[in-house]
């Protein structure tokens, strides 16, 4: 294999355009090496996942006040978007319990970088004074949880590190996170344990349209 060194290359004429081998043939990046690109690349095939950022919690929120929105904190999760045009993927799932009688539960995604309630977009849009949000559960025991999935397709606002966090609102009583309302020890599957997570995933913005 003959080889060839050059610091750089430029077209015959000093502008226009440089042809790399001819239909058919295959240019290697070898192992450890970098392909720097600093301007406008055009006809490669989208990177497809192009970063992913997770996080979980396992601890015992524990929340009294009704009717407002309670940050879960254990769950904020900070993400840098490399490009606006991209999309990420939220996943996310929580568990609450309460005290018997029954309560209706509501969780949302929340920008906190810009304290952003991400309606019409992560979350449901506004409809007159209904409270919004991704997703909704209800329980009615101290012993068994709710377990509810969330997911979302959200638009970056931009390129910096934005914080994003799920919130919980809740009817009456009080909210537990992870685990039964009692706490109570027992081999028993109303007391199992459970863990809450949240998961972004960005795909390039060639592969949904």
């Amino acid at each position: 294999m003959s080889e060839l060194k050059i610091d750089k290359a430029r077209p015959i004429n000093q502008t226009g355009t440089i042809q790399l081998c001819d239909s058919g043939d295959t240019i290697t990046i070898p192992a450890g090496a970098t392909f720097a690109n600093s301007g406008t690349t055009t006809g490669l095939v989208p990177g497809d996942i192009v970063k992913v950022s997770h996080v979980k919690y396992e601890g015992r929120d524990s929340h009294g006040s009704t009717h407002t929105w309670y940050a879960l904190t254990g769950l904020n999760l900070s993400h840098q978007a490399a490009s606006t045009n991209n999309r990420l993927l939220f996943l996310a799932q929580n568990i609450g319990t309460l005290n018997p009688g029954g309560s209706s539960f509501s969780y949302r995604f929340y920008d906190r970088t810009n304290s952003d309630d991400m309606r019409g977009s992560a979350n449901a849009q506004t409809d007159g004074s209904r409270p919004i949000g991704n997703a909704k559960s209800y329980c009615d025991s101290t012993s068994w949880a709710t377990c509810t999935p969330m997911m979302a397709w959200v638009t970056p606002a931009n390129t910096g590190v934005i914080q994003y966090g799920i919130d919980v609102m809740h009817q009456h009583a009080d909210f537990r996170t992870n685990g039964n309302y009692d706490n109570s020890d027992s081999a028993t599957v109303d007391r199992s344990r459970g863990l809450s997570t949240f998961t972004i995933m960005e795909f390039d913005s060639g592969v949904l349209k």
